[in-house]
């Protein structure tokens, strides 16, 4: 029993090693899941990036903010009208 066990284990590491699954006639729904992984997997790269571009423009208006504050608490605000 487990000489078999050990034989199916083996069959079957080396069936997913060759990817033999992903040419077989019935992988359409397997290519189906892989393309869907890539698209989210694209999509949440995408998203993480906009993100940090979006923290950085906030991170410099929150630096202009504070210099605005600090000139206008020490009068030194230069209004031209």
């Amino acid at each position: 029993m487990i000489f078999f066990i050990k034989k199916t284990v083996k069959k079957y590491i080396l069936y997913i090693l060759k990817g033999t699954f992903l040419v077989e006639k019935d992988s359409y729904h397997i290519w189906n899941l892989i393309i869907f992984f890539v698209i989210i997997s694209l999509i949440i790269i995408t998203s993480s990036h906009i993100m940090d571009h979006n923290i950085k423009i906030i991170s410099k208006l929150y630096k202009e903010i504070k210099k605005l504050e600090f000139y206008e608490k020490n009068n030194l605000l230069i209004c031209f009208i």
